[in-house]
């Protein structure tokens, strides 16, 4: 891969996390949100990429993300 065609943070912080989190840039804050089957997620938010990055690993280091959900059965407002 070139230089220049080298994923920006969102986009590498999607590859990374997209699984278990839904990830999205509103009005310039970085959010995201567990993608646990259900509609009462917390939202993470950040101003920076980087910070939502450390959000998200502190949110996962304490709660996981439940074994058995399906991750395509999701949708919590967040949509990336």
């Amino acid at each position: 891969m070139a230089e220049d065609e080298r994923p920006d943070e969102l986009e590498e912080l999607r590859w990374n996390w997209g699984e278990s989190y839904s990830i999205a840039e509103i009005d310039g804050e970085f959010c995201a949100t567990g993608r646990e089957g259900h509609n009462r997620s917390k939202v993470l938010r950040a101003d920076t990429v980087d910070g939502l990055r450390r959000e998200i690993v502190a949110d996962y280091a304490t709660n996981g993300i439940p074994k058995g959900v399906s991750n395509n059965d999701y949708s919590n407002g967040i949509t990336t």
